[in-house]
């Protein structure tokens, strides 16, 4: 019993130390943004489901035929990751400049209907395009 008292008071005075005392400390508040490797959701404290604001921001995007290519974006703070949500499944990857070198080695395939993080840890303001392994048409959604 001494041993686990003096641990304990070890503990609170290096914590009166730093400033911490039992009025003072406070939970972390809870986190309000996901990456596509999370769920699209997180409930609150309270068991509701609070819709993520990685995927609340998603924008719409189509494609036309005969283009490998699709048009610039710049990542938001909503997100770590570059996320697809395609109306049918596509192999695509992710470039970060204009030159083949400046896109990912590896075609991901991005599965209908569902999120698919195409580039992850990515930080806010990185501009990007998709590049598409099929010419043929896509539409879908873009969370980033």
């Amino acid at each position: 019993m001494r041993r686990k008292t003096s641990w304990i008071a070890g503990l609170l005075s290096t914590l009166a130390l730093i400033g911490v005392t039992a009025s003072t400390a406070q939970a972390a508040p809870p986190r309000t943004t996901t990456t596509a490797t999370e769920e699209a959701a997180t409930p609150s404290l309270e068991g509701q489901v609070i819709a993520s604001s990685c995927y609340g921001g998603a924008q719409r995007y189509s494609k036309p035929g005969n283009q490998p290519l699709l048009m610039w974006f710049t990542t938001s703070n909503r997100c770590n990751d570059i996320n697809l949500r395609p109306n049918t499944n596509r192999y695509v990857k992710v470039c970060f400049g204009t030159r083949a070198s400046d896109c990912q080695a590896n075609w991901t395939l991005a599965k209908a209907g569902q999120w698919n993080a195409i580039a992850t840890n990515v930080l806010p303001g990185t501009r990007y395009m998709f590049w598409f392994r099929s010419d043929a048409a896509s539409s879908g959604s873009i969370a980033h």
